[in-house]
């Protein structure tokens, strides 16, 4: 087979949450693999068939095999990782897409793990653990607040969620601060109310402590 023949490959998908998850709904995210593998892409029953030149099809089927692979971690795929694995398989740096999203942030009250679900997501931690200020904008419900949260009680002293080291002081302790997001926010801490439910998702309690951060 000449490199520039075509070839029809058939695509198997287990279940139809797979389906849906790796295709988006109404199929959204078909367009964007045949315009970034420049494929064909055609879903029918189980299977998705797709036809292009031969080295354009078997990337795409490890594309493909890379998000299942998240999907069945379940981890929550969007268009960026679509298009950050399709990157990768031009650049051949496919077989560490997976590594991306290895990372655990921490265990919640029920011991499952906390971890990024997105390939936004992971640059935002990455931003927060190597600086001293980080800005999460986008959204409501893309998890900025909630991964803050998870980060910081990751990070302070003996569990207690109060405190933690301040690379810009020495090694000193400070209180992490959390701001609102959107136009309304404006810098201001979050909600004492908000900030103890998020806590209770990661202790299992309200684990109030005076001071605390967004009690004062």
């Amino acid at each position: 087979m000449s490199e520039n023949e075509t070839l029809a490959v058939n695509f198997q998908i287990d279940s139809p949450e797979i389906e849906v998850a790796l295709l988006g709904t109404q199929d959204k995210y078909v367009a964007l693999l045949e315009e970034g593998m420049n494929v064909s892409i055609n879903p029918f029953g189980n299977q998705l068939r797709i036809q292009g030149d031969a080295e354009d099809v078997h990337l795409t089927e490890a594309v493909l095999n890379q998000l299942v692979g998240l999907i069945e971690q379940k981890i929550q795929i969007s268009s960026t990782d679509i298009v950050s694995a399709m990157k990768m398989a031009h650049r051949g740096t496919l077989e560490y897409f997976k590594d991306l999203y290895s990372e655990t942030i921490i265990n919640d009250r029920k011991g499952q793990a906390i971890r990024v679900k997105n390939f936004g997501q992971r640059q935002y931690v990455h931003a927060m653990k190597k600086n001293d200020i980080t800005f999460g904008i986008g959204p409501a419900g893309t998890g900025k607040t909630y991964l803050a949260v998870a980060m910081a009680v990751a990070a302070s002293s003996g569990g207690s969620g109060t405190d933690y080291p301040d690379p810009a002081s020495g090694g000193s302790r400070r209180k992490p601060r959390f701001l609102a997001g959107g136009p309304q926010g404006k810098g201001r801490p979050l909600p004492a109310a908000n900030l103890r439910r998020l806590k209770f998702d990661f202790w299992g309690r309200t684990h109030r402590t005076p001071n605390g951060p967004g009690d004062d």
